[in-house]
């Protein structure tokens, strides 16, 4: 007899783990937030709102929601301490169990700031993490949470904690001080502003609106955001981004970079080639590489990895966290993958000052790596289907985007040797950093902290 479950959370990862673990568990239905759910069915399930947790014997709840911080305290308001998570990391998943039986209150601690880390690639709250400031922290708790790495009181933390940065989506308890600090200067839509068809964008904004304040780059940037959530402008605290504070020193980064792949890269001109995301898990698209250009196709990398050899230059190359991959050993390409940055506790901007010259093509990196005046190149073969698919925030890209632009494998070494021989495009870099960019310094984290000592005084 297979045991009984309810899913809590009717929706695109919902039908998800109802694919995955029908074959486990009985699924007598779902519970959802949305009235308009409420009472219909879901995959031939009946969907039930919040107050059938009061009847509920021999079922266990399972969470199958992006929201599940939210669904966690409404679980413990109903005092249902016993739950599962269904986690979903590319395309792997598992229930991670949790049994908060033993805590009696759920109060929040008056103090207790909690940082939340999504990864390592660009990451504020590493940053924040490891730039703390020894004044605030002496009068603080300061909790630090990977979202990879799960801990049994991963729950209990967040919801205690008085103040929580977040640098992605998170559905605020409006008991708490919520710090949004975001991941990337957006170029790409955003709900709003983006060309998905099947985005809840309304609950964005009210999602968003629950922020109380949101660390800034810039008015350009507040601006930008605010296009795509519409939310009160004054929760704009226009501070820098903690984690540019770690660009800034090229030498660490290059011993960073030694520690990271055990070899010397020294008297080497480095690379570096950030692509963001073209699909992700729940369908949507932005854009597409054919086999022809798409740099990661072992072809593609055995000419390009000639060339480089070639010239003597290596070229670091980390594909975005929804899509790494297994590809061939080469003598001057190297993969970093966030499995590798997290066991040697680094971030990826710890090594990125250590570039000669950056290779992206729509990511937001671009905008950071501005601060340090040093070429960029925009390898772009899908520019038209990206622009229909996603839409980007700021047109021309030929203005917003200060550097070489190429379309193929071929164009792109032509691009490196271009670069390295005469830099023209130094005055319109500093006219986009400028724009993009209020501070141009390493003391971000610092201006944070203090920002969040005066909020707690």
């Amino acid at each position: 007899m297979m045991k009984k479950i309810i899913l809590f959370g009717a929706s695109k990862l919902g039908e998800l783990a109802f694919k995955q673990l029908k074959k486990q568990f009985e699924i007598v239905g779902f519970i959802d937030n949305d009235p308009n759910k409420q009472g219909s069915l879901f995959l031939d399930k009946e969907v039930f709102g919040i107050e059938v947790l009061k009847s509920i014997k021999d079922s266990q709840i399972i969470i199958s929601s992006l929201y599940d911080v939210e669904i966690v305290k409404q679980l413990t308001d109903y005092g249902v301490m016993k739950f599962g998570v269904f986690e979903l990391i590319s395309e792997n998943y598992f229930i991670k169990y949790y049994d908060y039986s033993e805590f009696s209150t759920f109060e929040i601690i008056q103090g207790k700031v909690c940082l939340l880390i999504e990864n390592n690639s660009g990451s504020n709250t590493l940053a924040l993490s490891k730039n703390r400031d020894p004044e605030i922290e002496r009068k603080i708790e300061i909790v630090t949470i990977d979202k990879s790495q799960k801990s049994h009181n991963y729950y209990f933390d967040i919801l205690t904690s008085e103040v929580i940065l977040t640098t992605h989506d998170f559905r605020c308890n409006d008991n708490q001080i919520n710090i949004q600090l975001w991941h990337g200067i957006p170029l790409k839509g955003l709900s709003y502003m983006s060309h998905y068809e099947n985005q809840n964008t309304e609950a964005n904004h009210l999602a968003w609106s629950k922020f109380d304040h949101i660390i800034s780059s810039s008015q350009t940037y507040s601006t930008l955001l605010n296009a795509c959530y519409g939310i009160d402008g004054n929760k704009y605290e226009v501070l820098g981004m903690p984690r540019n504070d770690m660009l800034f020193n090229q030498y660490v980064c290059k011993e960073n970079l030694n520690r990271l792949f055990k070899r010397e890269f020294g008297g080497k001109r480095i690379l570096f080639y950030l692509p963001t995301f073209r699909g992700t898990i729940y369908g949507e698209k932005n854009g597409f590489l054919t086999s022809e250009n798409d740099l990661f196709e072992d072809e593609n990398l055995m000419r390009l990895n000639a060339f480089l050899k070639k010239n003597n230059i290596i070229l670091i190359t980390k594909p975005h966290p929804q899509e790494e991959r297994e590809v061939i050993e080469l003598s001057n390409i190297f993969f970093v993958k966030e499995k590798q940055l997290a066991g040697e506790k680094l971030d990826l901007y710890e090594i990125l000052g250590a570039a000669d010259v950056l290779i992206t093509d729509y990511s937001s990196v671009y905008f950071d790596y501005l601060l340090l005046d040093r070429p960029i190149i925009f390898y772009t073969p899908d520019y038209d289907e990206y622009v229909n698919e996603r839409g980007l925030l700021l047109e021309p890209f030929d203005f917003w985007a200060p550097g070489e632009k190429c379309r193929s494998p071929e164009q792109l070494q032509e691009c490196i040797h271009r670069v390295f021989k005469n830099d023209n495009f130094t005055r319109a870099r500093k006219q986009i950093s400028n724009i993009m960019h209020r501070y141009r310094d390493n003391q971000s984290s610092r201006r944070v902290w203090r920002f969040i000592g005066n909020i707690l005084n």
